[in-house]
């Protein structure tokens, strides 16, 4: 190295916006000030780093130097985690030779409880102990309850580390932060840039409270190195040779500041309620999670024609939204996480839904569904309703399904142009289908005639077997 290079090693420039960055994110989440931060490839290596961070301490404390001898032969560490807990928990785990985790009971949202938590942490042997929580389920958005669970772990002596990929950065916004109440007792956390702020892959965040436990587990000493005297940013990750990973954090940070950073939290939050609550209104479609944070998780009345909606939706490319797995059914899993997202944007996003939903409807063969055995068609002077008898057993869902994949065969159904009136009847409106009933109810502001005709012409020839009249017709 040349003597022009000696004064401003770019070393020292990178370490001096790490240590800026690292304080503002610590500020901004509400964790100890005294903790180090480590810029890591991904969530994954953020999980992995604040777990060896972990692993060496509770082993330490049980008399067992890890960096000397390694773990065969030591004390087992046990690990406790939820059941809905990320799967690159598992890979970290493997990374470091710790095995299967323990699995504790989660409740229909995905979160920990706490009182399983305690009874686990009671059973079994007493020793080097990791605690696994989670904020924001990848599934519901859910988050563990941090007060009761961090209390009861570290009462065992237990190392707590929160996997908080996307759902760290609540702790960001005064809306959201109670969801991460207690998280700050924690001993280290995990999240993503990537995700939330929006800067490139290759951008996550180990924060551990205790800075030299963090040291101790990632520390290089080779003599050749280059050290700085007030921060060794190779101390606190895997990697010795990465890119100025706190550069973009850093400019997200300085550029949004500490109103913009919440703004964006806040905003994606929004947009994930008003994309379920659209869903919601879409006949045939259940958003299965409580909607806390950005995720949201739909179904379409069966795995078959949810999947087909999936692909329907990729194969457009109107919108990105995959499929997933989620308490044994297949989902939707919509993921609200770009910066850039707007209120038009959600609106193409339900209308490619919708429209992905009817062709799976209208392409479904609905003679293969439960047989009719009867239909009964009555009506009001402003109401008509059609009833399926079907046979005896048939699921609501099923049911349900049934008759949304006959009103998707007939789009435009009912028209008085199609029904062979003349203009004046009007059209009308569907108000309600029920699986369990097997009914459909039509509104309509004209004679009960048409609207009898109209729903006529929902059941396809050969599928009932008769159609009767519940009432004389009215008002012709």
């Amino acid at each position: 190295m040349g003597p022009e290079h000696r004064a401003a090693h770019p070393h020292a420039a990178h370490s001096a916006v790490e240590d800026v960055a690292s304080a503002w994110l610590l500020d901004l989440l509400g964790l100890p000030t005294e903790g180090a931060v480590g810029f890591t490839t991904g969530a994954t290596m953020a999980n992995f780093t604040g777990l060896a961070a972990g692993r060496d301490a509770v082993l330490r404390r049980a008399g067992w130097d890890v960096a000397r001898r390694g773990i065969t032969g030591g004390p087992r560490v046990r690990v406790l985690v939820g059941a809905e807990r990320h799967d690159t928990v598992d890979v970290a785990l493997r990374y470091l030779g710790l095995g299967a985790p323990d699995v504790v009971e989660v409740d229909d949202q995905g979160r920990i409880r706490a009182d399983a938590l305690e009874l686990a942490l009671g059973r079994g042997d007493p020793g080097p102990t990791l605690v696994v929580l989670q904020a924001g389920n990848i599934h519901s958005g859910a988050f563990d309850p941090f007060v009761e669970t961090v209390r009861a772990a570290h009462r065992h002596g237990a190392w707590v580390h929160v996997d908080g990929a996307f759902g760290l950065w609540a702790g960001a916004s005064p809306a959201y932060r109670h969801f991460l109440e207690g998280y700050e007792s924690a001993d280290s956390w995990a999240t993503d840039a990537h995700k939330t702020l929006n800067v490139p892959y290759d951008s996550g965040l180990c924060i551990v409270r205790d800075a030299a436990a963090l040291q101790a587990a990632m520390g290089v000493h080779g003599a050749y190195l280059v050290r700085d005297e007030t921060s060794q940013p190779l101390d606190k990750v895997p990697e010795l040779s990465r890119r100025g990973r706190a550069i973009p954090v850093w400019a997200v940070l300085r550029c949004l500041g500490r109103d913009g950073i919440p703004e964006l939290v806040e905003r994606l939050c929004r947009h994930a309620t008003a994309f379920a609550d659209a869903l919601r209104a879409i006949p045939g479609v259940t958003v299965l999670n409580d909607v806390v944070f950005t995720q949201v998780c739909a179904t379409f009345g069966s795995d078959e024609r949810t999947d087909e909606v999936v692909k329907g939706l990729l194969a457009d490319g109107t919108t990105w939204m995959t499929g997933s797995a989620w308490h044994g059914q297949r989902v939707l899993r919509i993921s609200v996480s770009n910066w850039s997202t707007t209120e038009d944007d959600l609106a193409l996003g339900v209308d490619a839904t919708v429209e992905d939903q009817q062709a799976v409807l209208a392409d479904h063969d609905v003679a293969a569904l439960e047989p009719v055995e009867a239909v009964a068609i009555g009506f009001t002077a402003d109401r008509a309703t059609v009833r399926l008898a079907y046979a005896e057993g048939a699921p609501a869902a099923v049911i349900e399904a049934d008759l949304q994949a006959r009103l998707a065969l007939a789009v435009d159904w009912p028209t008085t142009e199609a029904i062979g009136f003349a203009d004046g009847f009007g059209d009308g409106a569907v108000t309600g289908v029920d699986g369990t009933t097997g009914e459909l109810e039509y509104a309509v502001a004209n004679p009960a005639a048409a609207a009898n005709l109209a729903l006529a012409d929902l059941v396809p020839v050969g599928v009932c077997n008769e159609v009767e009249l519940l009432a004389e017709p009215t008002g012709l």
